[in-house]
């Protein structure tokens, strides 16, 4: 059976490399674990957030996140995090380069999109990202997930 491996964004966006951001507690140490899960696997795949800074979903104060949004494809307020050309941005520190994935997505890249997910580009589900596609191409049988958002 193929297996692939999935980097789900790992950046430093959500540790404190980018405090300002959205922080996971320790989230800094995972790339060792991902590219231990990694050594299992036939393919590796991987994502980012590619946020603009001008996202209509964003808001300075983080006392005022997790608002409600009546968007089609953004549901809720954030701080502004992952945006292109940002520390946050960037993958961990010891993962590969996006290019040296096998395959590997960027969401959320226009003002109005704030996709959780990397198999779609929109909340309901219906914009393939071509991850789904691509495992089924490859004839992958088994997804070893990992990631901090």
């Amino acid at each position: 059976m193929k297996i692939a491996s999935f980097d789900v964004d790992a950046q430093n966006g959500f540790t404190g490399n980018a405090p300002q951001e959205l922080p996971v507690p320790e989230g800094h140490e995972i790339a060792v674990d991902l590219n231990t899960m990694a050594l299992r696997a036939d393919l590796r795949l991987g994502s980012k957030d590619a946020h603009p800074a001008n996202a209509a979903w964003v808001v300075a104060d983080p006392a005022h996140m997790l608002q409600p949004l009546r968007m089609a494809n953004a549901d809720l307020t954030w701080v502004s995090h992952c945006v292109p050309g940002t520390p946050g941005f960037e993958l961990l520190p010891g993962l590969p380069a996006p290019i040296d994935y096998d395959y590997f997505v960027w969401k959320g890249v226009e003002p109005d999109l704030h996709p959780y997910g990397a198999c779609y580009h929109d909340l309901a589900e219906r914009r393939s990202t071509g991850v789904i596609e691509y495992l089924k191409v490859q004839q992958v049988g088994a997804v070893i997930v990992g990631g901090l958002a």
